[in-house]
């Protein structure tokens, strides 16, 4: 139990030395060079989108990025597949 306590404190230590050194957003940024563009869209999908039927709208796909810089990112990106995108916060 102590163990598991412990996991904890040192990861919540690490997540914020982390995110205090820009690692957090230079991984994120590493891993949208390096990866094929068709792999992007369909992991940010799976991690933060949705498909919303179209009761109260028209059918639309709804993605949820860290910040608006990578959410413009997604914008031109789709916009490369020929996909209409906007953004809003």
């Amino acid at each position: 139990m102590m163990l598991m306590i412990w996991i904890f404190v040192l990861a919540g230590a690490f997540a914020h030395s982390a995110k205090a050194m820009g690692c957090i957003d230079a991984t994120v940024n590493l891993t949208l060079a390096l990866l094929p563009p068709q792999m992007i869209l369909a992991g940010m999908f799976l991690a933060s989108g949705s498909i919303n039927p179209p009761e109260k709208t028209s059918y639309h796909l709804e993605l949820t990025a860290a910040n608006p810089e990578h959410g413009e990112f997604l914008k031109a990106l789709m916009g490369r597949f020929g996909i209409p995108a906007k953004t809003i916060e």
